[in-house]
């Protein structure tokens, strides 16, 4: 089975806000809005790690200019920023693991 994962990376973010108005959220919570959401491609948080928006990734994991840090979900057989997603409803946002970035 294939083994899909939210991954990290520092001082990137994604474009365009997936909620109108860009409503902002706990990580937890912006993941779960992203997975509900076929358009998300990630969610991007503040420098601090909160508050995070789900976005659909245009332009996809720019360099940001105030150190935001998105997390991407990952799947080996798709490879990143390529089409949406959509998670099995037995995996939830806050299930799927984090792989921190490799330096």
């Amino acid at each position: 089975p294939e083994q899909c994962q939210w991954v990290e990376h520092l001082n990137r973010f994604l474009g365009e806000c997936v909620e109108p108005n860009c409503p902002e959220h706990g990580l937890v919570e912006a993941r779960r809005v992203c997975v509900e959401r076929q358009s998300c491609m990630g969610v991007t948080c503040a420098a601090g790690g909160s508050p995070c928006s789900a976005r659909v990734g245009t332009p996809y994991l720019e360099a940001s200019p105030t150190g935001e840090v998105s997390h991407v979900y990952e799947c080996p057989d798709r490879p990143s920023g390529m089409g949406s997603w959509q998670t099995p409803p037995q995996l939830s946002a806050s299930a799927l693991p984090v792989v921190p970035p490799s330096r």
